[in-house]
């Protein structure tokens, strides 16, 4: 045997050649789909070559493809003896997409894959035009209807495939939907609420999961609107009012339909937004649908902190620091929710946190959280090898700093883009928190929303 392919996957392909004689390094070609990309030395030492007497050790080879191999259609990998032009290993290997299994999977997974949240509600007259996005199964007849109490009638709903539900295979579709609210027999309403259904399943009709709730506000007077750089510093460079706040009504309900599901508690509840911005979440969630509870939010942002404490009268406000303690006594807590945060930490920070979590959270408790996960790699398309690496490796990848809002913050570094698996959240946080229920997409249909509960 004159060589052999070792390791040889999207983002990396790795052996051993040597010429004929058994004693020389051979050079080697690389090959994806028959054409050759690459060709390269081998003498890497490897101590195990030596050992087995192949050599002097010093044959190796390894090449680091400059993307993902395979990313948006399977490919074949070959690699080649220059010396002989014999291939080595197997042969060719097929490499299938980054992963493809278990983004297959999720059509198979609890709380899956039903999701909706609207971004876009412009009004002219009692007329909203609401706009959205939505996660289903392929095959999906998708429709929406209003929940009950909102009375308004809706019509001209269209639902529509996006070019992202290409990443996902057969498994799941992402879908745009628009639709008209003829809103004159609701006068007087701060928000109106839907919900998905689908004439192919009866599992989605009643009731529905909470992630597949959503509302829109009727008008944005009430909610308090902030200055656009503050929305920026939380939303990014895209955000306007209008997107900020039909967004943030959006995700309220969502939280607001989770309480009601996992904590049948009655009477007021004490709340804690963890990682409140300037009241995207907040402001909707007390001011038309919990308007009894009584909501605490803590914020890392002195910036958006200061606006919400000058604009906000009836949710207390405060500055917390980059790491626990909260300034909170322990178990004063029924629900704590934290919207985009651990999507910005780094693993060992999100130990930390969940943690102090724990401490202030009533037994019984909710703790819910938003995740980069399965569904936002496939939303964000992204290609980065070694992100992919990461979340092969260890299921989580906290290694790319944040460029929004990271880097206005006074403590540099903090702020990371972070992706996790599904199964390593589920390992990694039940060892402080019971999670009981997972939603794809449940966040805006781009962030997972994950449940736990203080046991």
């Amino acid at each position: 045997m004159a060589g052999s392919v070792d390791v040889a996957n999207a983002f990396e392909v790795s052996g051993w050649a040597l010429c004929e004689d058994l004693r020389t390094a051979d050079r080697v070609i690389i090959e994806v789909d028959g054409i050759e990309i690459a060709r390269i030395g081998c003498s890497g030492f490897r101590k195990d070559l030596l050992e087995a007497g192949i050599g002097d050790g010093n044959s190796a080879y390894r090449f680091l493809f400059p993307g993902i191999l395979g990313f948006e259609k399977p490919a074949t990998l070959a690699v080649r003896s220059v010396s002989t032009g014999a291939l080595l290993g197997p042969g060719p290997v097929a490499i299938k997409k980054p992963l493809q299994d278990a983004i297959s999977r999720l059509a198979l997974a609890d709380g899956v894959p039903y999701a909706a949240a609207a971004w876009s509600a412009p009004s002219e007259g009692d007329r909203i035009e609401v706009r959205g996005r939505a996660l289903a199964p392929r095959g999906a007849a998708l429709g929406v209807r209003p929940i009950s109490g909102s009375r308004v009638r809706i019509r001209n709903v269209e639902f529509s495939k996006t070019s992202e539900g290409a990443f996902f295979d057969d498994a799941i579709q992402l879908y745009n939907f628009l639709f008209v609210v003829e809103t004159a027999l609701a006068s007087g309403r701060k928000i109106f609420a839907f919900e998905l259904t689908d004439s192919n399943r009866a599992s989605i009709s009643s009731p529905v999961p909470p992630v597949a709730q959503f509302a829109i506000p009727s008008s944005r007077e009430w909610l308090s609107p902030p200055p656009v750089a503050n929305m920026i510093r939380t939303s990014g460079e895209k955000a306007t009012e209008e997107t900020f706040f039909v967004a943030g009504t959006s995700i309220a309900y969502a939280l607001h339909s989770i309480i009601a599901d996992f904590l049948p508690r009655n009477g007021p509840v004490t709340i804690l937004d963890w990682g409140i911005g300037c009241g995207r979440v907040a402001v909707p969630l007390k001011r038309a649908m919990r308007p009894t509870a009584d909501i605490i939010g803590l914020d890392v942002d002195d910036v958006n902190v200061s606006w919400c404490r000058e604009s906000l009268p009836d949710i207390e406000v405060k500055l917390c620091n980059f790491f626990p303690p909260l300034g909170l006594s322990s178990n004063s807590i029924d629900v704590a929710y934290g919207i985009s945060v651990m999507t910005h930490l780094t693993d060992a920070a999100q130990h930390v946190w969940l943690r102090e979590l724990h401490r202030v959270l009533k037994p019984g408790g909710l703790c819910i959280l938003s995740t980069h996960g399965e569904i936002s790699l496939g939303v964000s398309r992204i290609r980065d090898p070694a992100i992919y690496r990461d979340l092969e490796l260890f299921g989580i990848s906290d290694r790319t700093p944040d460029r929004n809002l990271g880097e206005k913050l006074r403590l540099s570094g903090y702020y990371r883009a972070t992706f996790q698996l599904r199964s390593q959240v589920e390992a990694a946080w039940s060892d402080d928190l019971k999670v009981i229920a997972y939603y794809h997409g449940g966040n805006g249909v781009f962030q997972d929303l994950v449940i736990l509960r203080k046991e």
